[in-house]
């Protein structure tokens, strides 16, 4: 196919989290989404500040035509499509596993705290990212052992923010996932919880997108995830490379001797293929939602869902 008939497609990738993209990386290096006819441009959103609401980073990337596609747990992207006001929709589900990101939400605590049971939590601060999966998860969890004093949330931004705060006594505990639950175990933290829910990630798309365009990103996705399954041995250069990343700009210098030196412990997530977002998920999770005040009312499947791709 000659370049020309090539059809762009936009991706941003934050560099800090590229685990969530993985699969796109891994497609881009392999070519399989130019063997779709899809050209793909990347831009870098890599923050180099804190963010204080990613919901509102990933609109606006939409909104400014820089990311056609991105995806994220389940609850928070029902939000943000809420809040695109008809900009985005909901692409496609890639359902909970455990060994994949979406598998990986958990609570750490320095290995000194002493924690007998989860009512401990109660009047402690944690750590949790605003407009991010991790906020959705952890009321989740902690709802349905205590009340939740709204205070002793503490909202920050990245992921390796939340682990290091944990470490320098900022907060009691921190909700980690991804790769930095590897990092955590590296550093000698200490798990606590494991998040019981099961929710899985959604793909969220700019509304106005082809289908075809859809289905054709889609597959040369679903490829590398098979790739990502069966055959990650092949995918460790280009795995490691962003984990080093992460290390020398993320991590101080005393800890990224210990965080290298164990780096072959950061294993590489799987994941569910892209598939139909089954209705009767949409609304059970929307319902969670709304029950808590978190999002508006009054959305059906069909607003928010594009679900005549598969």
């Amino acid at each position: 196919m000659n370049s020309s008939d090539m059809v762009k497609i936009y991706l941003s990738l934050n560099n800090y989290a590229f685990y969530w993209s993985f699969p796109e990386l891994v497609a881009i290096e392999n070519g399989y989404y130019a063997d779709q006819g899809l050209e793909l441009n990347l831009n870098d959103i890599t923050p180099v500040e804190k963010i204080s609401n990613k919901s509102q980073l990933y609109g606006n990337l939409q909104q400014n035509k820089l990311s056609d596609f991105y995806h994220a747990a389940e609850l928070v992207s029902i939000s943000r499509v809420i809040e695109s006001h008809g900009n985005s929709k909901i692409i496609a589900l890639s359902p909970w596993t455990e060994s994949g990101v979406n598998g990986s939400f958990a609570l750490f605590t320095k290995m000194s705290s002493i924690v007998n049971n989860f009512h401990d939590l109660f009047d402690k601060k944690i750590a949790i990212e605003s407009g991010t999966g991790s906020y959705y998860r952890t009321i989740a969890e902690l709802e349905a052992l205590f009340p939740i004093k709204e205070d002793n949330l503490v909202k920050m931004g990245d992921p390796h923010e939340r682990l290091l705060s944990v470490l320098n006594d900022d907060v009691f505990a921190s909700s980690i996932m991804g790769i930095y639950v590897d990092i955590a175990n590296i550093l000698g933290l200490k798990k606590i919880m494991t998040y019981s829910g099961k929710t899985g990630t959604l793909m969220v798309g700019k509304s106005d997108i082809d289908v075809e365009l859809i289905n054709s990103f889609i597959k040369g996705t679903n490829r590398a995830i098979t790739e990502i399954n069966h055959r990650s041995e092949t995918l460790k250069e280009l795995w490691f490379s962003k984990i080093e990343f992460i290390i020398k700009n993320a991590f101080p210098v005393h800890l990224q001797g210990i965080i290298l030196e164990h780096k072959d412990d950061i294993t590489i997530p799987k994941w569910e293929p892209w598939q139909k977002y089954p209705k009767i998920q949409f609304e059970e999770n929307y319902s969670w939602l709304i029950d808590r005040n978190l999002v508006q009312s009054g959305y059906s499947y069909d607003q928010l869902v594009r679900s005549s791709i598969f």
